[in-house]
């Protein structure tokens, strides 16, 4: 990678990394022949890319070459010299990056790209990425944040300045912490800021527990606090629907994706809803309005949760009680069925019926990867209600999809992680075990991979039997 060309905004969760970036982006579009967007946390970079050249440009791209199978990175390659020429530079920002050598295997060499990355990683390779640590905002900053966030005709903090400058030291001066706090200040035109500093002090002396957590530092039980002084302002209803936004992937909400799972759990289960269409509509807005949900890049009506107000969140629905079961199901239900029905090898059109659905199923399988690794499902938050054969089609409709797309380098990982699942979940012969084998078996097949397809079919073939 070229050093000129990348640059790395680095520091922990909370600072407003993203948000300094989104800003820029705004601030800075004329400067560019087009911004893309990237997430890297949520999403696999390469299936980015690949649908990017796909749905935008329209693109059928190659899987040979010179009747040889083109690699991963080849095929990305391929895509990024079919982007159409510009006269100024394209932006690209990789969001959130978490593995570096994701970047290297899908960044355009050409130096008309300019690479903006977000990460919590720190000392990456100097040769190659210009590193610019965000570290806190500094007290004059981290107290102008604050009095934009209770708007010009509040005077709190110019009356109570040295408490002010307290509460942000407080918040350990991070933006996420601040804008919380000014969200709850400004539904409580009466409360003073030693007021609000006292209530921070005591709800932090209740999160010790949270101290333990790798994924929460003594910085940010700060914010944890400020979280849930503003999480007790709210009615039940929306509660448990911000408990409930939690379970989907939180960099791309839409809407009327939340709305479809809600009413289609109801209808085939026969349910009461949780919410009245009113009720869920002004939850909405009160998560908006208290800054537990941001609007997103693609449209109005797509949301955005900050990744610590999405833990917060799940923390959450650990304790809604006997609704966390209701809303795991709600989730659930509707995300597997669509994977079940979706067809081996699936048309455009079933591909753009599913399309909105891809970045929650990714979102689950890589959480239960993770849970796999770990002892107990409850320490990642995953949902408890889940059963064999859900978590074996969250894998297999991930592979359906991306091979319905021509996308067969995602394809196989999806595919090879369902047989990594299901052997580590089942000890022995199982019908998972052997229907994964069977399926990669098949999917090598198409590839014209016979070589690493032969010893898959057998072993299907030979557990099957001993399972007959």
């Amino acid at each position: 990678m070229r050093r000129g060309n990348y640059v790395a905004i680095t520091g922990m969760g909370g600072l407003g990394k993203t948000e300094l970036v989104t800003q820029y982006a705004k601030e800075y579009q004329d400067h560019y022949d087009g911004i893309i967007w990237f997430n890297a946390r949520q999403r696999i970079l390469a299936a980015e890319v690949f649908e990017l050249f796909t749905f935008k440009f329209g693109l059928e791209i190659p899987q040979t070459q010179g009747g040889k199978l083109l690699t991963l990175q080849q095929q990305v390659a391929w895509c990024w010299l079919q982007y159409p020429e510009t006269q100024k530079p394209v932006l690209i920002v990789v969001d959130d990056l978490t593995d570096l050598t994701q970047l290297q295997e899908v960044v355009p060499k050409e130096e008309r790209f300019r690479v903006l990355i977000t990460t919590r990683q720190q000392h990456l390779d100097p040769n190659s990425i210009q590193e610019r640590p965000l570290e806190f905002l500094s007290p004059p900053i981290a107290l102008e944040l604050l009095q934009k966030q209770l708007g010009k005709n509040h005077q709190r903090v110019v009356n109570e300045p040295k408490t002010a400058t307290e509460i942000c030291e407080f918040l350990g001066n991070l933006p996420l912490g601040i804008i919380l706090v000014g969200s709850y200040l400004r539904e409580d035109f009466g409360l003073s800021l030693t007021q609000m500093l006292e209530r921070l002090q005591k709800r932090k002396l209740a999160e010790t527990a949270f101290q333990n957590r790798e994924t929460i530092n003594q910085t940010q039980l700060g914010i944890k606090a400020a979280f849930n002084l503003t999480w007790e302002t709210l009615d039940t209803q929306t509660q448990y629907l911000g408990a409930f936004l939690s379970l989907f992937s939180p960099q791309l909400i839409f809407w009327y994706l939340v709305v479809k799972v809600i009413e289609f759990e109801v209808e085939n289960e026969e349910k009461q809803l949780i919410w009245t269409k009113e009720e869920l509509t002004t939850s909405k807005k009160r998560l908006y309005q208290v800054n537990f949900l941001q609007t997103g890049q693609e449209s109005p009506e797509a949301y955005t949760i900050h990744n610590l107000v999405r833990l917060f969140l799940q923390e959450q629905l650990a304790e809604v009680g006997e609704k966390q079961p209701i809303l795991e199901r709600t989730f659930i239900t509707p995300m597997i069925l669509v994977a079940e029905t979706l067809s081996q090898s699936p048309t455009s059109e079933d591909i753009e019926n599913v399309k909105t659905l891809v970045v929650h199923w990714e979102d689950l399988g890589k959480r239960l990867i993770d849970e796999i690794n770990e002892e107990t499902a409850a320490e990642n938050n995953l949902p408890v209600s889940m059963v064999a054969d859900e978590i074996f089609w969250v894998f297999e409709g991930l592979g359906r999809f991306y091979q319905g797309e021509g996308l067969y380098q995602v394809a196989e990982f999806w595919s090879q992680q369902l047989v990594k699942v299901c052997q580590t979940l089942f000890t022995g012969d199982h019908l998972h075990v052997a229907t994964s084998l069977n399926n990669l078996a098949i999917f090598y097949q198409s590839q014209g991979r016979y070589s690493e397809a032969e010893p898959l079919f057998l072993d299907a073939l030979e557990m099957r039997m001993r399972l007959s």
